[in-house]
């Protein structure tokens, strides 16, 4: 498995396949092999948006016991988007050495017959995950963090933030709010809602990271219009404060209101100090407008 870039167009997806493998020889040995020909197209493969890919090196050791004269490394294969993390990426591969610098028919077939039975990996890696999760939720969280922490190094989105969880929380792993940081971040950058919340409290609260309130805030806003009721909850307190965002005590009752239907008890056990301080045209005009902000689905809360 590889990572690309999460945001990236199938288009975009080929031309990053292209370009990294220039810079690293596909994964070969540059002094040892020599890339004489290659071609990539996007194609569908197992219902995926995949790469198919073509190639052949020279091989310049000869020194091997079954080495007659030159040698060549051809490959056939695939280079697949996960379709629930398009910032992941499957390679499926067959590779023959020889003497012979083509790819040949047999060597075609026998890639036909293998890639006809192959099954991808996906499903292997969301079994893996569930793993992780069950031994979370029984309370082995070494073993979580066991199995969920190279499935993060490798992009996955649900991986990385529950590593932030446990960073966070100090479960199976010592508390380093610095690494939950790392792992929020780089959940968040691939659209993790959950995680997009975290990072933008712990940006709030400087922990782990520098304090930030106008990128915690702008966070927390993409998270609360996302639905996520904890951030919500803590965006209203952004604005009933001026942190990061203008001070605005309307706009605070309105997204305390929003987090208080969504079911934030905290928000709710709030929303009965703090009416008490505001007149009642601001009151009804946040009621108005948390109202409209849901039916909008987080589209019109301004």
């Amino acid at each position: 498995m590889i990572q690309v870039p999460a945001s990236a167009s199938d288009q975009e997806y080929l031309q990053f396949i292209k370009s990294s493998g220039a810079e690293t020889n596909y994964g070969e040995d540059p002094i040892r092999f020599v890339l004489l020909s290659t071609s990539e197209e996007l194609a569908t493969f197992k219902d995926l948006e995949c790469v198919k890919y073509r190639r052949i090196f020279q091989d310049l050791n000869t020194t091997a016991p079954d080495a007659v004269g030159s040698q060549y490394l051809k490959g056939l294969g695939w280079l697949c988007r996960d379709p629930g993390r398009s910032g992941l990426g499957i390679e499926i591969g067959l590779s023959n050495r020889s003497g012979v610098n083509e790819i040949t028919p047999s060597f075609q077939a026998a890639a036909d017959d293998y890639f006809s039975t192959v099954q991808l990996s996906q499903q292997m890696w969301l079994q893996d995950f569930s793993a992780g999760l069950a031994a979370a939720q029984s309370g082995d969280f070494e073993a979580a963090v066991s199995i969920w922490w190279p499935l993060a190094n490798l992009g996955d989105q649900d991986s990385q933030f529950n590593l932030g969880v446990l960073f966070r929380q100090g479960w199976g792993v010592p508390q380093d709010f610095e690494q939950a940081a790392r792992w929020y971040k780089a959940a968040a950058d691939q659209g993790a809602i959950e995680a997009m919340a975290n990072l933008g409290m712990l940006l709030r609260d400087g922990r782990g990271v520098p304090q930030n309130y106008v990128e915690g805030a702008r966070l927390l806003k993409a998270a609360a219009e996302h639905g996520n009721a904890p951030a919500q909850y803590s965006l209203a307190a952004m604005y009933e404060n001026g942190q990061g965002v203008s001070l605005d005590q309307q706009t605070a009752l309105m997204w305390y209101y929003v987090a208080s239907k969504n079911g934030y008890k905290s928000a709710s056990a709030y929303l009965e100090g703090i009416v008490e301080e505001m007149k009642d045209a601001d009151i009804d005009k946040a009621k108005e407008r948390s109202s409209i902000c849901m039916a909008s689905d987080y589209a019109d809360c301004e």
